[in-house]
C-alpha cells in the first residue's frame, strides 16, 4: 500500500515539476513561428515595393536583387542573413504577387501569418494536384491558374500580394 502511494507521489511531483518545462517549450515554439512570421511579412513587403517600383511580370526576384534595391530594411535578418532566407516570390502576367515558402515551414506558422494578415482569404496552403490554395480562415479554396509556372512546392504556405 505505502509503494503504491509513494508511486503515486512521485508521479505527481514529475507531473508538477515538468509542467512549467513544458510550458516554456510551447512558448518558444510559439516565438519561433512567430518570428518567422514575420519575416515572410517583411519579405512579402518588400517584394510589393520592388514590384510597385518595377513593373514587370512572370518573373521571381532574388533577396540580393531585392536587397540592392533598398526594399528590405537594413534592419531585417533578411537584409542581414540572405543565405537564411526560406521564402520565395513570383508575379504572374495579371499582376498577381505569389509569396510563398520555398520549403517546408513549420507546423504551426499558418496561424501565425493568419494573425498577421488579419485572417485574410489570401493566405493559404497550396495543392498542386488542383493548383488550388485551401485557406485555413474560412475553409475556402481558391484556384490559383498561375501557380504551376511559379515553381509553388505542394503543401507550401502562399501569401498573395497585390502590386497596387
Amino acid at each position: 500500500m505505502w509503494s503504491a502511494i509513494v508511486v503515486f507521489v512521485m508521479a505527481a511531483l514529475t507531473g508538477f515539476y515538468m509542467m512549467p518545462a513544458e510550458r516554456t517549450r510551447m512558448a518558444v515554439q510559439k516565438q519561433e513561428a512567430r518570428e518567422v512570421a514575420e519575416s515572410m511579412a517583411i519579405y512579402r513587403q518588400a517584394v510589393v515595393a520592388y514590384f510597385k517600383a518595377n513593373d514587370v511580370t512572370d518573373t521571381s526576384i532574388d533577396i540580393a536583387t531585392l536587397n540592392a534595391s533598398g526594399a528590405v530594411p537594413a534592419w531585417s535578418k533578411l537584409s542581414t542573413s540572405p543565405a537564411t532566407v526560406t521564402w520565395a516570390n513570383y508575379r504572374d502576367a495579371t499582376g498577381v504577387i505569389y509569396i510563398y515558402s520555398a520549403n517546408a515551414a513549420p507546423a504551426n506558422i499558418v496561424s501565425e501569418v493568419l494573425k498577421l494578415s488579419r485572417n485574410a482569404l489570401t493566405v493559404g496552403i497550396y495543392r498542386a494536384a488542383d493548383q488550388s490554395l485551401y485557406s485555413p480562415a474560412d475553409g475556402s479554396r481558391v484556384t490559383l491558374p498561375s501557380a504551376g509556372s511559379a515553381g509553388i512546392p505542394d503543401a507550401a504556405l502562399v501569401w498573395l500580394a497585390a502590386r497596387d
